[in-house]
């Protein structure tokens, strides 16, 4: 359990799903990943993996309240972002289905 975000700042990295109920995917810069892990404190069910060189970084649930703490605007656009992020792949499982 690690209660965080990855943000794809550059390259690519790949994700293996535990159980298979997805295709492994990959992610390019500008993907948010962990945010239902995020959000609702759920286990990670993949592997993340470099496809050769990628920068990530990497938001801590401690980091965020910290955040909020020290500079509360940018907390609160930060997660704004994580939010919208959530529902636009809410509304795109929706219509795929």
């Amino acid at each position: 359990m690690d209660k965080c975000v990855l943000f794809v700042a550059a390259g690519e990295l790949i994700c293996f799903s535990y159980e298979g109920l997805e295709n492994d995917k990959v992610y390019t810069e500008g993907a948010i990943l962990g945010v239902e892990e995020f959000l609702f404190d759920k286990p990670w069910k993949s592997d993340i993996l470099c496809n050769k060189q990628a920068t990530v970084c990497k938001l801590k649930y401690e980091n965020m309240l910290n955040l909020i703490a020290t500079n509360a605007l940018s907390a609160s656009r930060l997660y704004k972002r994580i939010m919208r992020h959530y529902c636009y792949m809410q509304i795109y499982e929706k219509k795929k289905s």
